[in-house]
């Protein structure tokens, strides 16, 4: 029961997934495949991934005809699976009991409970740089569709402004290495998203197995580890092209941004210029000729 929930979860976390699943639900009936792409924006094997997510989780099944493909809304297991988990939102009555070795009914078991005050904050499974990595990987290689679906349209609204949990993990135990503020190794933490993004992609996409997949993964994070241990050496000092610009801002949900002000700057500077340029007035004693910029 736990792994359908976590599957159609999963499946609705997406909102062109969410759209997917209502245009089907309005239609009572089947829709082709083709019909639902032309409703977006993003291309046609876009679309062919989400429906994928969808029917791995159980949530709509395909009739092939021909060339085309029809789908049709799963409604008794969404109904089965989001009312079921719905049902253990319910309160629990006080004098319900069951057979325990412990506290026998729910009110002793709440007096059990530790209070807010006392209660410790759950450690995330991870505790390393090197853990979480290896968890990234690992997920992509065992979740290749939902794993490719993270990254459409990641640095453009809504998805800019959604939580990345994994990227912030992955900052968190970054900072945790190498002290400082989250923020402060985003550019850094940048390149290692790049750099495990891309072996995801290549292991995912190339069909890559055997000992070629074991040593790619174990690659990557060796490259991961080099280039933290040479960035705790330099202190961040080494960097190539401009500086982090304080209006480019990632991982913060809400707070995110990735306007270039020092672009914005560059480009009213260059506009002053011209402007005084096109404003200059004929040298004196020179004949009349201008000075050219």
């Amino acid at each position: 029961m736990l792994e359908d929930i976590e599957a159609v979860f999963f499946a609705l976390g997406h909102e062109v997934r969410r759209h997917i699943v209502l245009l089907l639900g309005h239609s009572g009936g089947e829709l082709p495949s083709g019909y639902l792409a032309n409703r977006f924006k993003h291309s046609w094997p876009t679309t062919t991934r989400h429906l994928k997510v969808l029917e791995d989780a159980g949530l709509v099944e395909v009739r092939r005809e021909g060339r085309s493909a029809m789908y049709r809304l799963r409604r008794e297991r969404i109904e089965r699976v989001i009312g079921g988990w719905l049902a253990h939102l319910a309160p629990v009555d006080p004098a319900r009991t069951w057979t325990s070795s412990g506290p026998r009914t729910a009110s002793a078991l709440a007096e059990r409970a530790p209070t807010s005050r006392g209660r410790r904050r759950a450690k995330p499974r991870t505790r390393s740089l090197t853990q979480a990595c290896e968890r990234y990987l690992e997920f992509a290689m065992e979740h290749p569709h939902a794993y490719e679906m993270l990254f459409d349209g990641f640095a453009q609204p809504p998805s800019l402004h959604e939580p990345w949990p994994s990227f912030n993990l992955l900052r968190l135990r970054l900072t945790d290495r190498l002290r400082g503020t989250p923020r402060k190794h985003t550019r850094l933490m940048l390149s290692l998203w790049s750099l495990l993004h891309g072996t995801a992609m290549l292991l995912v996409r190339g069909g890559v197995a055997g000992p070629l997949r074991t040593q790619m993964f174990h690659a990557c994070l060796d490259a991961v580890e080099a280039i933290v241990a040479q960035a705790a050496r330099s202190k961040g000092k080494a960097s190539s092209g401009p500086k982090w610009p304080s209006t480019l801002i990632l991982g913060e949900a809400g707070h995110s941004k990735v306007t270039d002000g020092e672009a914005d700057s560059r480009a009213e500077s260059l506009t002053t210029r011209q402007r005084d340029r096109s404003k200059a007035k004929l040298a004196p004693g020179l004949h009349g000729v201008r000075y050219k910029a």
